[in-house]
């Protein structure tokens, strides 16, 4: 799907992050997988409890705050009926094509069922029996994996909005 302009629409991401050399690699990196720009990027920053240990889950208060460290993804429709999911740290996360008619979570879990579980909330609500659309997708996150910062969370809420 091709844009008619020479940019990427972003919103939201500040300045000095849209103009990064982080951002330039995953819209290259976006380009020379799928042979065309993004039509869209998506910002979800990772976040810390201040008080407790996912005490909110069971009705305390806590003080969540976002942190700079972040997931983004580049983002574009394609006509299958299949996600296409590239991780710009390819030497950690390899590429994956997921059937989106038919999404499973074999063990152990894997870096791309995150993607899948944002994914399949959006579709189970809002596609109503329609078949899903296929997507091409370049991701890249600063958050450190397994440090207690949120970094599935960021990675679900990205694909929901992806």
């Amino acid at each position: 799907m091709s844009m008619p302009s020479d940019t990427v629409p972003v919103i939201y991401i500040p300045d000095e992050l849209r103009q990064s050399d982080r951002i330039q690699r995953l819209v290259k990196h976006f380009e020379s997988k799928f042979g065309d720009k993004p039509v869209f990027l998506v910002r979800v920053p990772g976040r810390v409890n201040i008080i407790g240990e996912h005490i909110d889950y069971v009705g305390y208060s806590v003080f969540p705050m976002a942190l700079k460290q972040d997931i983004v993804m580049a983002v574009s429709l394609n006509t299958s009926p299949q996600i296409e999911l590239t991780n710009l740290d390819a030497d950690n996360y390899s590429d994956v094509t997921i059937d989106a008619t038919n999404l499973e979570f074999p063990q152990p879990p894997q870096w791309y069922h995150y993607f899948q579980c944002g994914y399949k909330g959006v579709v189970e609500r809002y596609c109503n029996g329609q078949p899903p659309l296929g997507l091409n997708v370049a991701v890249h996150g600063s958050i450190p994996p397994s440090s207690g910062l949120s970094s599935s969370s960021a990675m679900v809420c990205a694909s929901a909005f992806a």
